[in-house]
């Protein structure tokens, strides 16, 4: 009788020490994490991407906004952390608006070398809302990142 005692002090000690002493595997919760806002670092497959800044005009450059739309500038930082050199495009990207796609209007195919950082920007034509969501796929089909951007 003393013995299952002891084992059933020893078993509920055991399992009570992480709550205890404050200790608590929150990795969980980052590497689960697939929504992200402005200046969220999100750690995806072999990137590090993080949508830096979202600014909205009525002209850019060449570009003037049609009546009811923004000219939407997204610019991104985004580090390689694999051993190769990998590549980021308009297709790594997803903004979907009242579920119609959008394509940007402008944007560039770079090579990011290992372990390097870039900055990417893509431009868009939109129509004015509070809210857009775009979705970063980093090549491997189950793992993405979406950012959410808020019109302040």
């Amino acid at each position: 009788m003393k013995k299952s005692k002891l084992l059933k002090f020893l078993f509920v000690g055991i399992i009570s020490i992480p709550f205890l002493t404050g200790c608590q595997d929150l990795s969980l919760k980052e590497e689960n994490k697939t929504s992200y806002r402005v200046e969220e670092l999100a750690k995806i497959d072999h990137f590090q991407i993080m949508l830096k800044e979202a600014t909205f005009k009525d002209e850019y450059l060449h570009l003037t906004a049609s009546d009811g739309n923004k000219i939407m500038l997204l610019s991104f930082k985004i580090k390689n952390t694999s051993k190769n050199s990998a590549n980021i495009n308009s297709n790594s990207f997803s903004l979907l608006i009242d579920n119609k796609p959008y394509s940007p209007v402008s944007s560039e195919n770079m090579s990011i070398p290992s372990n390097e950082e870039i900055t990417y920007e893509l431009i868009y034509e939109v129509p004015i809302k509070d809210k857009y969501s775009l979705i970063f796929y980093s090549g491997v089909v189950t793992n993405n990142a979406s950012f959410e951007i808020i019109v302040k």
